[in-house]
């Protein structure tokens, strides 16, 4: 095989970020070369890359990825040459002899363009994967919440780290899918404008297994009071207390019937996308992804800032924060007032942020800096804030204190929704 060096390092350092650093499997660190395409996998991510090179049809290279890349980066030619050796190895440029793994043991990742569901793709800005993804955990936990979430239903992507919750609108239809934050990284350095998520044909996974079947006299023998007593508390249906015995019972045995079926979910298994001859497919995971809707409050009132009055300030409060310690208290009231107050390191005040919009009487809560920062940096003029009701606690001797905000701040700016949550100060 030949091909220019400089074409065979940038189709490694794509491969690089797939290929697995360390791990029990060596071949799982090797690049495939064969029929003019590189391909690299970790069981989770693959990819094709297109070469522009000379090989023979029959020529299959399995190599060491970070090993050939060394090589190559050493080479003071132009053009790289690797011939196959008889005895199991590979020579690259008549300097180096390296050990070629069975190319017949090179995982088959599935990138068949037949599985692709020709209706069901998300069309989504660089831009805006990014402000999704920014806000995405980098910690594994009993929610998926390290990536982002696709949802058909809604036709929006989000993401969240519990404690913020960017979402962009997207044109998608379909079943929900998750693309993990690992798959973002690789696939975001090779993308310039846009990038299209081409969804495989889903599957149908069981949700709920078949039980056995009620038998058909075990109702039999309740009068109507248990009947309504055990509905009350096993079934909640909508029974009519004048109707009859056997008319209840076949209401409730109709549902325990349905109840013992067995329960299907389609499921999206795998994504493609090719971005200029690099082809990724990625494997997605089984979602649990939260409910992500429940924790949108219902807003009161309505504020516009300019990014250009905000952001400064943030960023003014962001010089007092620590890794012990980042708060900042926002006060609304005609305006924005922010207050920094670092026990280790000093105070910070900011009396007038002007803003558009009425507030009465007077809203405040503590949010982190960082993530009020990170969302306003990414508009481009005026941003939206959605602010709900102060919450109000009544103490035992029956006085009434306003604790400030106990649900989040909605922010808006274009396609774009960012969610923040309150904390104590």
């Amino acid at each position: 095989m030949k091909i220019n060096k400089k074409k065979l390092l940038a189709a490694l350092r794509i491969a690089s970020r797939v290929v697995e650093k360390k791990s029990h499997m060596p071949i799982l660190g090797t690049v495939l070369i064969a029929n003019g395409i590189m391909k690299a996998t970790n069981l989770d991510i693959g990819v094709n890359i297109a070469l522009d090179a000379e090989m023979d049809k029959d020529e299959k290279f399995c190599i060491n990825c970070r090993r050939l890349t060394d090589i190559v980066r050493s080479l003071d030619a132009e053009t790289v040459e690797i011939m196959a050796k008889e005895n199991q190895a590979v020579k690259i440029n008549g300097y180096f002899e390296v050990y070629n793994m069975k190319a017949d043991e090179f995982p088959d990742f599935n990138m068949a363009e037949a599985e692709i569901d020709e209706k069901n793709h998300v069309t989504i800005s660089k831009g805006a994967l990014q402000r999704v993804a920014s806000s995405a955990t980098n910690e594994e936990c009993g929610f998926k919440l390290a990536g982002v979430y696709f949802d058909g239903e809604n036709s929006v992507a989000v993401a969240s780290d519990g404690h913020r919750l960017h979402m962009e609108n997207v044109e998608m239809s379909g079943p929900a899918w998750f693309l993990p934050l690992t798959a973002i990284r690789v696939i975001m350095p090779a993308c310039k404008d846009e990038v299209t998520f081409k969804v495989f044909k889903a599957q149908q996974v069981v949700v709920r297994p078949e039980s056995e079947k009620p038998e058909a006299d075990m109702l039999d023998g309740l009068d109507k009071s248990q009947l309504m007593a055990l509905n009350d508390d096993y079934f909640g249906l909508e029974v009519s207390a004048k109707g009859t015995i056997k008319q209840i019972a076949k209401t409730m045995m109709d549902v325990m019937k349905e109840k013992a079926k067995p329960e299907y979910k389609d499921v999206i298994k795998n994504v493609l996308t090719t971005i200029n001859g690099i082809t990724f497919v990625v494997r997605t995971p089984e979602t649990r992804f939260p409910d992500y809707k429940a924790i949108f409050p219902n807003i009161v009132y309505t504020v516009n800032v300019k990014r250009d009055d905000m952001l400064p300030p943030l960023e003014q409060a962001l010089s007092l924060s620590s890794e012990r310690y980042k708060a900042v208290k926002m006060m609304f009231n005609g305006h924005i007032e922010m207050e920094c107050v670092n026990p280790d390191i000093g105070t910070y005040q900011r009396h007038t942020i002007p803003m558009k919009g009425n507030i009465e009487p007077e809203v405040r809560g503590g949010f982190n800096p960082v993530y009020l920062r990170d969302i306003v940096a990414m508009a481009t003029d005026d941003v939206e804030i959605g602010v709900p009701e102060s919450h109000v606690l009544t103490k035992e001797d029956g006085t009434i204190e306003d604790i400030g905000l106990c649900k989040p701040l909605v922010f808006k700016h274009g396609t774009f929704t960012g969610l923040v949550m309150p904390m104590r100060v």
